[in-house]
């Protein structure tokens, strides 16, 4: 059948079309970053013609303080559990989400007030009034986000290596490729280095027997909690690669080098090579880097 679920996103034709095929399968979610854009938009409009800061007596500048407190309250729960995310939506945020449009249906409903916004103003009240109950779906459901900006975050590298992709002629290469890119911004989306994540990945997969490969494809649907980059496993993976870099720092803090060589190694540090851990000392530094792998090789000689 396909996907199932909640797709959190602006308006384009091509979602709704998606999830009337699939009859109910897919819930649409408005996304309120872009409901936002569309009255900063209006307000630049009026800030460029205006001296001064704009007050709630302005329209488009009391919608935009109207969403601010929407996210107030909404981005904290993000680090709450889903219960305590639903109950505070319900019972806090859906007051100012009614609130809001309760505004923006007032500034709409007398033409003679509505004749004398901007064309983009009337866009942005026509799309939030159009869209309205798509903008209340993640009051009652707390695994909806309230934007879909994670997401737009996360597949920029992808559009950043669209012409290294040229490449991936079929639908193979390109199922392959978008699985490699999935586990990479899980990785990253987790606090984790991708490259370690991906190593971790590898030794695992080497280490499944023929039959388990075997009883993997016949039954696909199995616990893979364990390769997960929140697991336990994985932590104690990341524990024992950060204790053999510390046997290289001590080995090479034992040998000689000329301080302007340390200081290069330093510099030429890989960005991102570990993840602080809760169970390693706070005191060290959040990367610690492989001074031997940093170093050029034609410099790594003792004296």
């Amino acid at each position: 059948m396909g996907y199932t679920g909640t797709i959190t996103s602006d308006a384009f034709s091509a979602y709704g079309t998606f999830a009337n095929k699939l009859c109910g399968a897919v819930i649409l979610s408005g996304c309120f970053m872009h409901l936002r854009r569309n009255f900063v938009d209006a307000i630049q409009i009026i800030e460029s013609n205006t001296t001064g800061d704009l007050d709630d007596n302005c329209p488009e500048a009391r919608i935009i303080h109207k969403i601010a407190e929407i996210y107030h309250l909404n981005t904290p729960l993000n680090q709450e559990t889903p219960e305590k995310r639903l109950a505070v939506r319900e019972e806090k945020i859906s007051r100012l989400v009614d609130k809001l449009f309760e505004d923006i249906h007032g500034l709409v409903k007398d033409p003679d007030v509505f004749n004398t916004f901007s064309e983009t103003m009337q866009n942005a009240l026509n799309y939030a009034i159009n869209h309205e109950e798509k903008f209340k779906v993640f009051l009652h459901d707390p695994a909806v986000p309230i934007d879909n900006g994670a997401a737009e975050r996360a597949i920029k590298p992808i559009n950043l290596i669209r012409r290294n992709s040229l490449f991936s002629t079929s639908l193979g290469g390109v199922s392959y490729t978008c699985t490699l890119l999935s586990l990479i911004e899980t990785a990253k989306a987790n606090g984790h280095s991708a490259q370690l994540y991906l190593d971790y990945l590898s030794n695992e997969a080497g280490a499944f027997t023929q039959a388990e490969l075997k009883e993997i494809e016949e039954d696909p649907d199995q616990d893979f909690e364990f390769l997960m980059p929140w697991s336990q496993k994985f932590q104690e993976f990341l524990k024992s690669r950060i204790e053999n870099q510390q046997e290289v720092l001590e080995i090479i803090k034992n040998l000689k080098y000329p301080d302007h060589l340390l200081s290069t190694a330093a510099e030429n540090q890989f960005e991102g090579n570990l993840p602080v851990l809760d169970q390693i000392d706070q005191n060290q530094n959040n990367y610690l880097p492989l001074l031997s792998a940093a170093m050029p090789q034609s410099e790594i000689s003792p004296c």
